[in-house]
């Protein structure tokens, strides 16, 4: 499933809402995101690959860091944990770069990316798009995210609580 992620642009302090390249949301490939939108964030086109089917599990890179690994939110029911970042998932500037320079592409003009009066959308094309396995980081395990992340996110979804790692 190819998805479109929205991604932070600015590196704010720690307490602000997002860090520049956090996952703000992740929607279906070909999601219209809106002028304010394109301004203020860039949109990335990331394929997840043939386990991921549904946007359900893809939103799943939303999720909030809680420190504790958790891979979907807790049920009602449960004692919340202490929240440590707004985003647990994000894809860093340097493997956009390194991704795009594999492709052959034209390198991310990051100046226009982080002008909020900017438009600018290079990453959103098919010639553009990149696997996950490259770009996406889960810096709760301070790794790049693998097939086996994603198939415990799939797992997780419906659980009331999944919690990986050490």
């Amino acid at each position: 499933m190819k998805v479109a992620v929205l991604l932070g642009t600015q590196n704010k302090k720690p307490s602000t809402r997002s860090q520049e390249g956090d996952i703000i949301a992740v929607r279906p490939a070909n999601w219209e995101f809106g002028t304010k939108e394109k301004k203020l964030f860039l949109i990335v086109i990331v394929d997840l690959g043939n386990d991921v089917k549904e946007i359900s599990v893809a939103r799943q890179l939303e999720i909030a860091d809680y420190g504790v690994n958790y891979l979907t939110l807790p049920s009602d029911t449960e004692v919340w944990p202490e929240m440590r970042a707004k985003h647990r998932y994000s894809v860093e500037s340097s493997a956009i770069d390194s991704e795009q320079a594999s492709l052959g592409n034209t390198p991310v003009n990051w100046s226009r990316v982080r002008d909020i009066a900017d438009a600018y959308q290079p990453l959103t094309t098919s010639e553009t798009e990149m696997e996950y396995t490259h770009v996406l980081k889960d810096k709760v395990q301070d790794k790049l995210v693998d097939l086996t992340d994603i198939q415990n996110i799939k797992n997780a979804i419906g659980a009331s609580t999944v919690v990986i790692g050490p």
